[in-house]
């Protein structure tokens, strides 16, 4: 039996795999889990800790799982799987689940019971694991020195399914452990010899993508492609890379990258020993046979190009894409997309689009070899938004500035102010509303024409009032008759610390208020008050210098 130090070889160059001591690193979490077969006793040697997330596990309900690192393996025989952890100091607390992921995201198994299988959480010291005669049940969180077995029972694994591996340590002062296999009567080695699969070359002729028959580890790939050899030697290969090699162990699929174009022609493709001394191995280091090889030819294809031209016709509510498509002859398949959204399998179609802003145009064009892809941002920029701002009330003989917030191409503006004046201009001059000796609410409209001839319009209603003097009114009547029929502090939307209180002949309190916008409508619980003369007390803050004003005074309630 061979033991392997599995984390130093994780630092062999070339493997993509960093010990900087950040979590979470490749291996710890599931679905970048550490590939084992059932050949080999690994050491794992620590790792970048964790508090854990929590998982739920049939039983024992949310268990948090600190420290984590995750292992995965496939069942090529069915039968039992024993399993051993053995701490290197004997203080450490390890504890394991194995999980049944077949046909599920391995990240399921946070949310996910039903692919839990068994495991053990004993809190218990030393080595742990699935044996003959362990507990059949998994053993959930429990306190050190319990009665509690650091063993379960040997699950039972199926042909063909996937599983993973979960060991965790609840010591954050961590030591080194050994895990193996050893006593399975399941196989979960891989029995197939590695070897080259396919080769494919695609519309890049400087690349060839190969395909072996099993996953290879990442560490046995030399990165200048020297494990390669491609004759008759027209290119040489300059460069390999295995497929998620940056975020995964291994690989199945590599890329080639060739130092000319590939010609048409017959070509094999065979395997040697790297610059650095080795060759190709599976996760079980059984390596691939220097000189394994396999023949491919490489035919003329027709490139094709998906490049496209355009016209926009303009309209008020939307606008129309025209697509022109030189390459509208042969065998091709089209896909058109506007911001990611299928619009048409046309080879030139027309489409319409409601919102006037940028747009992504993508189009895909495949002749069933070769296929290429073109995107452009196409602007439609004939928006038309009319808008302005304006204050909601004005005092008498005060000038009113409007300020044009309005977009898009714009050849016209048309003013109305309500008061029966208007204006064309831009930005019209400040406005002076007529006086007169009641409150007046005009509408202000104002009208867009861009240079295509579409319309907007915008309106906003601003009050004239009669008065921008803070006072309370000396009588009111509540009669409903919507004159008059509140009593409460004029203009005084923009005081500070507002105080109302009205009381009655016998300095009884009936109303108060620090809102502005409360007023008193002769009722107390909803019960008409009697007519007469009311006391009124009226505090505030000056909203621009901030000084203190106290009123009283007396307001006569008349029905």
């Amino acid at each position: 039996m061979k033991t392997f130090v599995f984390l130093l070889i994780m630092l062999i160059p070339g493997f993509g795999f960093s010990q900087s001591q950040i979590f979470p690193q490749i291996g710890q979490r599931p679905s970048t889990a550490f590939p084992v077969c059932g050949l080999d006793t690994f050491r794992q040697l620590i790792i970048p800790y964790d508090t854990g997330v929590y998982i739920p596990l049939p039983g024992c309900g949310k268990v948090r799982a600190p420290n984590p690192y995750y292992y995965a393996f496939t069942c090529y025989s069915a039968g039992e799987l024993a399993l051993l952890i053995e701490p290197i100091s004997s203080g450490e607390d390890y504890n394991w689940e194995l999980f049944d992921v077949t046909g599920h995201d391995p990240e399921e198994i946070f949310t996910n019971s039903s692919l839990s299988l068994i495991g053990n959480w004993s809190g218990n010291y030393g080595r742990t694991g699935a044996r003959k005669n362990g507990n059949p049940a998994t053993v959930c969180l429990s306190p050190a020195g319990t009665n509690d077995s650091t063993f379960s029972a040997m699950p039972i694994l199926i042909l063909g399914h996937h599983y993973l591996l979960l060991v965790c340590g609840y010591s954050k002062i961590q030591s080194d452990y050994f895990l193996s296999f050893t006593g399975s009567t399941a196989v979960i080695t891989n029995p197939s010899a590695p070897q080259l699969q396919s080769v494919y070359v695609g519309c890049n002729k400087k690349v060839i993508t190969v395909v072996t028959n099993k996953s290879m580890r990442c560490n046995s790939l030399t990165s200048d492609g020297s494990n390669f050899k491609i004759s008759p030697g027209t290119v040489v290969i300059t460069g390999a890379a295995g497929l998620h090699c940056s975020d995964l162990f291994d690989f199945d699929t590599l890329e080639l990258t060739l130092s000319d174009t590939l010609k048409p022609g017959n070509y094999n493709l065979s395997v040697k020993k790297g610059s650095d001394g080795k060759i190709l191995w599976d996760n079980c280091f059984h390596e691939v046979p220097e000189g394994n090889n396999i023949s491919f030819t490489e035919i003329p294809s027709q490139t094709v190009s998906a490049s496209f031209n355009y016209q926009i016709g303009f309209g008020c509510t939307a606008d129309t894409i025209f697509v022109k498509y030189p390459l509208t002859n042969g065998n091709l398949q089209s896909v058109w997309f506007v911001d990611s959204n299928f619009v048409s399998n046309l080879l030139e179609p027309n489409f319409t689009v409601s919102i006037f802003e940028p747009i992504h145009v993508l189009h895909a064009v495949s002749n069933g070899v070769c296929s290429d892809t073109v995107g452009k941002i196409i602007n439609l920029d004939n928006v038309l938004k009319a808008g302005f701002r304006a204050p909601a009330t004005v005092c008498p003989k005060d000038l009113v500035t409007f300020s044009n917030t309005s977009l898009g191409n714009i050849i016209s503006w048309n003013w109305n102010f309500g008061d029966g004046t208007t204006s064309i201009e831009q930005q019209p001059p400040a406005h002076l509303f007529p006086d007169s000796y009641t409150e007046n609410k005009y509408l202000v409209k104002l009208v867009l024409e861009n240079n295509i001839g579409c319309f907007d319009t915008f309106a906003t209603s601003l009050t004239r009032l009669q008065s921008c003097s803070i006072n309370v009114p000396n009588a009111f009547t509540p009669n409903g008759d919507g004159k008059n029929d509140y009593l409460y502090p004029l203009n005084a939307s923009s005081v500070k610390n507002l105080e109302f209180m009205v009381f009655n002949r016998l300095g009884q309190l009936v109303f108060e208020t620090q809102d502005g916008s409360r007023k008193w409508d002769g009722t107390i619980n909803g019960k008409p008050q009697p007519s007469g003369t009311y006391i009124w007390t009226f505090s505030y803050s000056d909203g621009l210098s901030g000084k203190k004003i106290s009123l009283r005074g007396a307001s006569v309630l008349i029905r």
